[in-house]
């Protein structure tokens, strides 16, 4: 509403005189309540220092009431904002019902307090008790089982359901808990009676606990009194809105209070919400409205309780979604309905693409609209938990801008009725400690535990990935502490956190050149630097208050015991500090809230509650409970069904409207005897949900949009509609006929289909890294040459080019990262797997290389086999036992193999040499006449000799030509070639004449500089054996092998295979075939195999 036709507040008559009982009136909305309410409580009150109560379904329609009202009351004039909304106590229907009760505080029969002592009592069953011989079973399981500790948790679980049920049955049932306890002495049941028969036993034992009337009794009395006085905690003025179908024994309560002035505004959207024939909506989503509208006799309305105004088409917008709802109104279709945007379904797949769905939706709107604000929509999520990951990743904008970021990441967006862990996270952290005891402590547990924020700013590392890449090398995979590894079935120690540490350590201790010693019971690792010694310091620290944590946690202990605990979880694994303060203040404030309500049921020690049980407490208790409001705020709200229902916003969306999940159905619980007999006003969490989308449709002022799954994402199978969903589309049809068929917009899977961005697509995406992907959906099939990019004017040196030798032979081993790391500054790398939590059974080929590398380099240095395979034992690489025994045998009988074969050879007379040549290019390349090579290499006797444990490669192959080359041209003609020993060959290069070898280097160093300024199709593997066999046949072999481990191919050329770039017109006239010929023909008859 403009602020110009904001009303001022009414003027107080005094002499009104208050009036009492209660009065019930029907309005048709939220937005209705506002002037009745603002009116009421404008009007002078008996106790000029009273407050009065404004009772709301939720804290969300409690906070925006009241900004309403601020608008409305106190005000100094007509279209001032500066009102005031005080001396309003704002309470949901429990603590109006806490009121009413006169409940004391601390309550005896508070969920809380009973699960207490239904715990106490059950801990003192017995198997041969007759009456208890189901919950027992349940609690404990078959004979001879392993007891309760094989089900952890159930106790305080089975305890904290059965208060729950007994609090159902004083709500909705109350004659069930007044039969039982009918007689004041309780008489054991001797006899088992089935679900009734313990539930009636079980009463009657806690009902003896606790002195003074029972949940039953306390609400007799209440009535009682009420009718007889006002109740001395509740104000004379209450104002109830939008009562959902209360329990009979609520209603009678709040009748009682006839010595207060209460007005119920009672919610149906209908103007006769007792028509014979209402609108279908009306009929499938309004069980909820027309359940509250019966409790409340409506026959005693008068015309001053009903709406001011009738309704028509005309009072609604000219739209469809106006149309709508003037429809569900009036029960008359309007005419000259028109399709339109503001009502959509929006057909999409699983969560993942509903949200990015979402996210483009919201763009729409807010691009079409340039006056809309984020204030102005609101997302009903009908599975926040499922969705909040999703959203969270969708529109989280992050610390830093990003090219190609989705513009809805500048959208001011908040997660209302989160988890525990995403509202606090210094609760999560206590919750990950706790369920880690139990756990295997892994080591991406412990690593995404370490990078949580309050964890992280208590032990400051510096470098995350640095340690995270630390810890995979250094072997740890699991186990914080050997109880854990025992209960988990493994003795050895090897793959532990502290071994791990202890190998980071001997690491900063022992000199690198000693890799294949050993210190104790660990072995150095190698890649430490000294400016890692800081966060190895903290993170041993942590991991040792951890452990500690892990041992103190095992045994039982009581509440009070296991609060104190958990305080020093928070206090010694975290700090907040500034606005982020306020996490550890609720954590403790949490653990108060758990003590205070254990404590007055179970005294100073209490029941021992296992890890647990105290988990299941906090999981279920206090610490699901948002600590603050997330409402109001000018923030776009995503929110449960019910935190903000009916509010009215200028755009309504609605996510995860999917078959199978949508409407809830209620839980079967074979205990709960309101299910044997259930009654049409019983809670019911399917009516829930149709009511929400009935108040959704009339709460929305422009859009109504719906985003639901109707194809599965694995399959791309279609899913049917929600049966709501299917009565909207049903209820368009009513007024649209066949062209109710527009109103639903099917998406694709991917969001970077192609279609998705054509002229006609609705909504348009505004996704640009997925515009950019579709758009590689227009390129040719095969991608083209590009031509060369700049020169090399400023590093010249007299119009030559300088080159390290290892600079060349990297060129040449990978021409397009070569190209990639000059042209774009990116450096290609190769893809590697994340840590792994578990402990290796097999070994790939690239595990098996690495160990059988080090091994290799310590045996030609002079370690013995035995400290080798010492060494590789205690690195953690090896799986424990005869596993590990059997392949390193293997590895072992290999290095044995390849050091035999170097022996003789790397016993010559050794020599280092120095390299620098300068040299000539046949044709200039980018403004470059020529280069200027610089290296070492080392020589035995009359050769280079390199000795790998892999089975020889191309690079091998050109950095010991390379060198060979060099030496040459130098005129070391005292070096006759080189000796590549491999795995199970090797190979023999023979240096040519000087000026053969100048002519030759000068060739491939050219090669190497043309990859700088162009990309060059020349994967050396694949052209290594085209150059040798001009097959189409070989090289598709090679490739095959080649191609995975090649990420700069793909960065550049996507999965075109080298012989295709370019179009050539056959296999033998590419460009990749010329370069393989240009690269390699000059070496292959300087090359021989051995």
């Amino acid at each position: 509403m403009p602020a110009s036709s904001i009303p001022p507040a009414p003027v107080p008559s005094a002499a009104q005189p208050p009036r009492t009982g209660v009065a019930v009136r029907h309005v048709r909305s939220l937005a209705d309540v506002v002037e009745p309410i603002a009116d009421s409580l404008a009007a002078p009150r008996t106790d000029p220092f009273s407050s009065d109560v404004l009772v709301t379904p939720s804290k969300g329609v409690q906070r925006w009431l009241s900004q309403q009202l601020a608008l409305r009351l106190g005000t100094s004039g007509p279209g001032h904002h500066d009102g005031i909304f005080s001396r309003v106590d704002g309470l949901g229907f429990e603590g109006l019902r806490r009121r009413l009760l006169q409940v004391p505080d601390p309550d005896p029969w508070s969920v809380e307090a009973m699960s207490w002592r239904i715990l106490g009592v059950l801990d003192r069953l017995r198997e041969e008790d007759g009456w208890s011989a189901v919950l027992w079973h349940h609690i404990h399981g078959p004979a001879g089982g392993g007891g309760a500790e094989d089900r952890p948790g159930r106790r305080v679980h089975v305890a904290k359901r059965i208060a729950h049920i007994f609090a159902r049955y004083a709500r909705w049932r109350p004659d069930i808990l007044r039969g039982w306890s009918g007689d004041p002495e309780v008489r054991p049941v001797t006899e088992p009676a089935g679900t009734a028969g313990w539930q009636a036993e079980l009463w009657q034992r806690i009902r003896l606990d606790v002195p003074g009337p029972d949940l039953v009794e306390r609400h007799a009395q209440a009535v009682a009194d009420l009718a007889e006085r006002p109740a001395p905690d509740l104000a004379n003025r209450v104002i109830i809105v939008a009562p959902r179908a209360l329990a009979d024994s609520d209603i009678e309560l709040i009748r009682a209070a006839r010595h207060h002035e209460v007005t119920v505004f009672v919610m149906h959207p209908a103007l006769q919400p007792g028509a014979e024939e209402p609108h279908p909506l009306l009929t499938r989503w309004g069980d909820q409205h027309r359940i509250a509208w019966q409790q409340w006799c409506p026959d005693e309305m008068t015309d001053a309780d009903r709406p001011a105004t009738a309704a028509s088409c005309m009072d609604f917008p000219r739209t469809l979604l106006g149309a709508l709802q003037a429809a569900v109104v009036t029960g008359r279709t309007c005419p000259d309905v028109a399709v339109d945007d503001s009502v959509v379904i929006h057909g999409s797949h699983d969560p993942d693409r509903q949200v990015e769905v979402l996210r483009d939706v919201l763009c729409d709107a807010l691009e079409r609209n340039p006056d809309l604000q984020p204030r102005d929509i609101v997302v009903i999520c009908t599975d926040l938990d499922t969705y909040a990951p999703h959203l969270r990743a969708a529109f989280d904008p992050g610390t830093i801008p990003l090219p190609l970021d989705h513009p809805a990441r500048g959208i001011r967006l908040r997660i209302a009725d989160e988890d525990r862990g995403a509202v606090n996270p210094v609760l999560d952290v206590l919750m990950r400690v706790l369920r880690m005891v139990h756990q295997r402590g892994e080591l991406t547990e412990v690593l995404g535990l370490l990078a949580s924020t309050p964890v992280a700013t208590k032990f400051g590392i510096s470098n995350q990935d640095r340690l995270v890449e630390l810890v995979d090398q250094a072997g740890i995979r699991w186990g914080i502490t050997e109880r854990q590894r025992v209960e988990h079935g493994l003795s050895v120690r090897t793959n532990m956190w502290q071994t791990g540490l202890d190998r980071m350590a001997v690491g900063f201790a022992l000199p690198r050149t000693a890799q294949s010693l050993t210190l104790g019971m660990a072995s150095p690792l190698e890649m430490v630097r000294s400016e890692d010694l800081d966060d190895w310091g903290q993170l041993t620290e942590f991991v040792a208050r951890l452990a500690t944590f892990v041992e103190s946690a095992q045994e039982p202990r009581p509440l009070q015991a296991w609060v104190e605990l958990c305080r020093s979880i928070i206090t010694d694994l975290t700090v907040t500090a500034g606005d982020l303060a306020w996490q550890t203040a609720h954590a403790h404030g949490v653990l108060s809230q758990l003590s205070d309500e254990g404590g007055p049921a179970v005294g100073d020690s209490g029941p021992q509650l296992s890890l647990p049980d105290l988990i299941r407490l906090l999981d279920d208790g206090p610490a699901r409970r948002a600590p603050r409001a997330a409402y109001g705020a000018g923030h776009l709200v995503v929110c449960g069904p019910s935190a903000l229902r009916g509010i009215p916003h200028k755009v309504v969306c609605l996510l995860g409207l999917d078959e199978g999940s949508f409407p809830k159905r209620d839980r079967p619980d074979g205990d709960d005897l309101l299910q044997l007999d259930p009654h049409p006003h019983d809670p019911s969490a399917g009516a829930d949900g149709r009511g929400m989308l009935l108040d959704a449709l009339m709460s929305a002022q422009d859009r109504l949009l719906l985003v639901t799954a109707t194809r599965t994402s694995s399959t791309n199978e279609p899913r049917p509609f929600a049966v709501p969903v299917i009565d909207l589309r049903d209820a368009l049809t009513d007024l649209l006929g066949s062209a109710a068929a527009a109103t639903i917009t099917r998406h694709r899977l991917r969001a970077s289909n192609p279609e998705n961005f054509s002229t006609d697509a609705r909504p348009a995406s505004f996704d640009p890294r997925a515009a950019l992907v579709a758009s590689r959906s227009w390129l040719p099939a095969a991608a083209p040459i590009a031509p060369a990019v700049g020169g090399f004017s400023d590093d010249l040196i007299d119009g030559r080019l300088a080159w390290s030798v290892a600079d060349v032979v990297k060129a040449l081993a990978d021409p397009p990262a070569e190209y990639l790391r000059h042209q774009a500054a990116v450096t290609p790398r190769r893809q590697e797997d994340p840590p792994s939590d578990e402990i290796p059974l097999d070994l790939d080929g690239l595990q098996m290389w690495k160990i059988g590398d080090a091994m290799l380099t310590a045996v030609l240095a002079g370690s013995s086999f035995e400290e080798a395979r010492r060494a590789a034992w205690l690195d953690g690489s090896l799986p424990p036992g005869a596993l590990g025994n059997e392949i390193l045998s293997k590895i072992t009988s290999t290095v044995s193999d390849l050091h035999e074969r170097a022996t003789k050879p790397l016993t010559e007379p050794s020599d280092q040499h120095e390299i620098e040549v300068w040299g000539d290019f046949s044709e200039p390349v980018g403004g470059a006449t020529g280069f200027i090579l610089t290296g070492s290499a080392v020589s035995h006797g009359d050769a280079i000799v390199d000795v790998t444990y892999s089975k020889g490669k191309a690079k091998a192959y050109l950095d010991l030509a390379i060198r060979v080359l060099a030496l040459a041209t130098a005129g070391k003609a005292q070096i006759k070639g080189g000796r590549l020993i491999a795995q199970k060959y090797g190979i023999r290069v023979t240096a040519p004449a000087p000026d053969r070898a100048r002519q030759i280097l000068a060739g491939l160093v050219r090669l190497a500089s043309r990859a700088r300024i162009e990309p060059l199709p020349l994967p050396p593997r694949t052209s290594l054996r085209t150059a040798r066999n001009e097959n189409r046949n070989a090289a598709e072999a090679a490739w095959t092998y080649e191609k995975d481990g090649f990420q700069s191919w793909s960065l550049l050329y996507g999965t075109t295979e080298p012989w295709r770039v370019g179009q050539p017109s056959s296999f033998s006239d590419s460009p990749f075939v010329a370069l393989a010929r240009e690269l390699w023909h000059p070496l292959l008859p300087l090359m021989e195999d051995r």
